[in-house]
């Protein structure tokens, strides 16, 4: 399970800052062997652990400007 969460903005240019955690929800251990985000480059810092059954977590955060078009999760 992934949760994503983001600091609302108004305009194009702000600065937003976004979190996520993945989390194992599964009954068996999990290795993340990558990350996609539709907004942001991928971030690697998860890439390669193996999150623990029932309840292993990576947690990541970065910044994000605003460019035209851009929507938010």
């Amino acid at each position: 399970m992934v949760e994503k969460s983001c600091d609302e903005f108004s305009k194009v240019g702000d600065v937003i800052n976004y979190g996520a955690t993945i989390t194992n929800i599964g009954d068996t251990d999990l290795e993340i062997i990558s990350v996609v985000d539709t907004v942001a480059d991928a971030n690697q810092k998860c890439v390669g652990q193996v999150l623990a059954a029932s309840g292993g977590t990576c947690s990541f955060s970065y910044p994000y400007t605003v460019q035209q078009g851009t929507r938010t999760p």
